[in-house]
């Protein structure tokens, strides 16, 4: 059985419904930098997507992305299919049909060829797949390219990887069925840190039954519940747009009472903090004075110079808005 080679483009159509690894931290609450609701909401199509695919960093990562799987396959002793060979693609193809998935396209551009892996709902495109011939296993490879500030991320094997991470490893696992998952994190362009992790090392169960509880969400149209993650707000007024505030006023419940005013207090908290920033680096300029550096302990050196940002220029815009104001006298 074969399927059909396709461009990115046709790629995000194609998993817009389906779970996706990378997306499973956010649906789980896992993901430091999107949560449920927001992925519900991009999902639904009340908020843009996030990631399109043309940044930059996601292209240069692409073109990183060859070297590091055929690199870090030699190094962990694997052999690695080679997916522009189509008896590769039949290997792999054979292989997953075996294991419960199939799949349902090839994603090509200018860097290469990826499988994309269906089981059900759920979907992963994977990055590399290799052989254990020793043990017999097939595994996936997945290339990450961190700059050394990340390098504390990978020092630590399988239980320290930002649990975005370990997610979407967990998730790629399940969807394809196969043995093992490699995790070859190039750090600071100059250290390539393997990290191999087998079935059993992940709760595939639990993934799954949280995977399942947030498709039920998208299928029903029911929005998850909101949790503390930046975006919140954004998704929450997607849903419900000021364009939208018709009908009959209500009582405000306790709960909201008390989130209310729990909003209004970390408000002014957080003005009462930047006041007090901005008096402490006030004094600490006067210290200073005209001196180029002042020394700490520890080695460590303030030191004065002038730097230069981007100008921006402020444009009129429309959004939400919601503000505490009193109540007309026939309301009280």
């Amino acid at each position: 059985m074969t399927a059909p080679i396709i461009t990115t483009d046709a790629w995000l159509k194609l998993r817009s419904d389906r779970l996706s690894a990378s997306r499973f931290a956010a649906a789980l609450g896992l993901d430091s930098s999107s949560s449920p609701l927001q992925l519900w909401s991009e999902m639904k199509g009340l908020l843009p997507s996030g990631i399109t695919g043309e940044e930059e960093w996601i292209q240069l990562g692409k073109v990183f992305e060859r070297g590091i799987l055929g690199f870090g396959a030699r190094k962990a002793g694997l052999k690695m299919l080679n997916f522009l060979h189509p008896p590769d693609r039949t290997i792999a193809h054979e292989y997953f049909e075996a294991c419960g998935a199939r799949i349902e396209a090839w994603v090509e551009d200018e860097h290469g060829i990826q499988p994309y892996v269906v089981r059900g709902d759920f979907a992963a495109t994977i990055d590399g797949m290799a052989r254990d011939c020793e043990r017999g296993e097939w595994g996936i490879l997945e290339a990450k390219n961190r700059s050394a500030w990340f390098s504390k991320d990978f020092a630590g094997g399988l239980d320290e990887i930002p649990p975005a991470t370990w997610c979407q490893l967990g998730a790629q696992l399940l969807v394809t069925g196969l043995d093992f998952v490699v995790l070859l994190a190039v750090v600071g362009g100059t250290k390539l840190v393997p990290i191999r992790a087998s079935r059993e090392q992940f709760p595939l169960d639990q993934l799954e039954a949280g995977g399942l509880e947030f498709l039920r969400y998208l299928k029903s149209d029911t929005p998850p519940p909101a949790i503390a993650r930046e975006g919140e707000a954004k998704a929450v007024q997607a849903l419900h747009p000021a364009s939208n505030a018709k009908g009959a006023p209500i009582v405000a419940p306790e709960p909201l009472v008390a989130a209310w005013a729990r909003y209004t207090e970390l408000g002014k908290e957080i003005k009462e903090r930047n006041d007090e920033r901005e008096r402490i680096k006030a004094d600490v300029l006067l210290a200073i004075g005209d001196a180029p550096v002042a020394y700490l302990p520890g080695g460590k050196m303030l030191k004065r110079s002038r730097a230069q940002r981007a100008g921006y220029t402020v444009a009129a815009c429309e959004f939400d808005d919601l503000r505490l104001v009193n109540q007309p006298k026939d309301a009280r």
